[in-house]
């Protein structure tokens, strides 16, 4: 029975990722769909598009602090499940709304809801994970992403096909989304327990202990399958003398405070910085134009890309999550990374070449290469986003890494989502030299300063290499 609901209870908390991609997939493919244009009114700027479509990280920026104070206050759990809450609501009011400024309310309190979701689910899963298990399904946490955008993008083709000039054609997709929320506040409520680190750090050893022994004690230990309260055990000493190291109230300004919490910011300011602008977020959120540019202006073809696209994302997502463990994080960063910077300057070759003489061939180029940015960025960047962050920090401070991660994750997406469309429109292709530019820092940083957690089962084990 521990060993089923613990298998349960990653799964629970997958949803969460897999409810940010179906937001992410979703905005996207509604841009290829007339009827939905028309509902935002006929003639709306760039830059008003960008702000709707940054919407969800403007709700995410003003919550994720609060969301980390929750956290370590109320427990990982009813964090989650507020946050999921918040979501189901706006999901469900955002398929009726009317108009731009209402798409974009919803938008904002979807933003809101997601912030107490991410901040606190994967922190969760990782701290109630078998050392045996914790790298493997902290990297299937955000790989699972792709679950959600799947769904979106073949829901609104499916509706595109079948009701393209209806409104229903974006509402249902809209409301589809609401089904990720309520499975994971279902789920949590039913299935998943609290973090044991958090029972600890609130003196409640007994309830920790009862929760180790439940979901650990039955493991693999290479020899068969036994149980061994003795095993829960040693993990309860483990976090108990970790957090009985420092009980000291931690503020975001004690990152600055010593050499290793120094290090710990200087990661997690560059994951974001990675996730975001290393040159996947132009054909995330504005496919659509961007396929046009290369002559591809049907909206069925578009749509049909753009689930394609979802799916080769997530096969790659699953491949790098497998592996992270085999090669290390550092191998997979730099994988990841040298890939998308070649693919980066072939596309822009290749959009060079549309653009000035509209060879058939270029724009088929351009699309290949589209494919590949996106599938080395899924293969590490997608699950390593959540995980890393998560490894480098302490529970003292994983709710405020995270927390402090995401905001700048979700602030470098605003900027883009309403810088991306008015630089596409105005310099198009060019604007990729930019990401090349980054991708050659980012590799010397990761080269330089990201450390190897590879084989460290326990999260209390990989603070030494701090």
């Amino acid at each position: 029975p521990g060993r089923l609901r613990l298998h349960l209870s990653y799964a629970i908390l997958i949803i969460a990722a897999s409810s940010n991609g179906y937001d992410g997939a979703l905005i996207s493919s509604l841009q290829a769909l007339p009827a939905f244009n028309d509902n935002l009114g006929q003639g709306i700027s760039s830059a008003y598009k960008g702000l709707i479509i940054a919407g969800i990280a403007l709700g995410g920026v003003a919550f994720f602090f609060p969301a980390a104070y929750l956290a370590d206050r109320a427990g990982r759990r009813f964090t989650t499940v507020l946050g999921g809450t918040v979501m189901l609501v706006a999901s469900v009011v955002q398929a009726f709304t009317h108009g731009a400024a209402a798409f974009l309310i919803t938008r904002i309190f979807l933003g809101a809801g997601l912030a107490f979701t991410q901040t606190s689910a994967a922190p969760l899963l990782n701290e109630i994970a078998s050392p045996q298990h914790r790298a493997v399904v902290g990297a299937f946490y955000n790989a699972l992403y792709f679950i959600g955008s799947i769904t979106a993008a073949w829901v609104t083709f499916g509706t595109l096909a079948s009701l393209r000039f209806n409104n229903w054609a974006w509402r249902a997709p809209c409301l589809v989304q609401a089904i990720f929320p309520l499975l994971l506040v279902a789920g949590v409520l039913a299935v998943v327990p609290e973090s044991p680190r958090f029972l600890v750090s609130k003196g409640r050893i007994e309830e920790a202990r009862r929760v180790l022994v439940h979901l650990h004690a039955e493991r693999h230990d290479g020899s068969g399958i036994g149980t061994s309260a003795a095993y829960a055990e040693e993990e309860l000493e483990a976090i108990t003398a970790s957090l009985a190291r420092d009980r000291s109230n931690f503020s975001y300004f004690d990152f600055l405070r010593s050499p290793a919490d120094r290090w710990r910011l200087w990661i997690i300011v560059f994951v974001a910085l990675i996730v975001q602008w290393a040159g996947q977020a132009p054909a995330s959120y504005y496919l659509s134009p961007i396929l046009g540019s290369l002559g591809i202006t049907d909206p069925l073809q578009q749509a049909g890309l753009n689930g394609g696209l979802q799916v080769w994302s997530m096969i790659t997502a699953i491949t790098g999550a497998a592996v992270t463990e085999r090669i290390g994080r550092r191998s997979l960063w730099l994988t990841s990374l040298g890939g998308m910077l070649a693919s980066e300057v072939a596309y822009t070759v290749s959009s060079a070449e549309f653009q000035q003489d509209g060879s058939h061939s270029a724009g088929l180029s351009g699309v290949v290469f589209l494919f590949l940015i996106s599938g080395f960025y899924s293969l590490a960047i997608t699950p390593l986003a959540f995980l890393y962050p998560v490894e480098v920090t302490t529970y003292r401070n994983r709710a405020q890494g995270l927390a402090l991660n995401q905001f700048l994750v979700f602030l470098l997406g605003a900027f883009n989502q309403f810088v991306n469309p008015i630089a596409l429109d105005a310099i198009g292709y060019k604007y990729y030299a930019v990401f090349i530019a980054l991708l050659v820092v980012f590799i010397g940083v990761v080269v330089f300063s990201f450390p190897e957690t590879r084989g460290m089962g326990e999260l209390e084990e990989i603070e030494r290499v701090f």
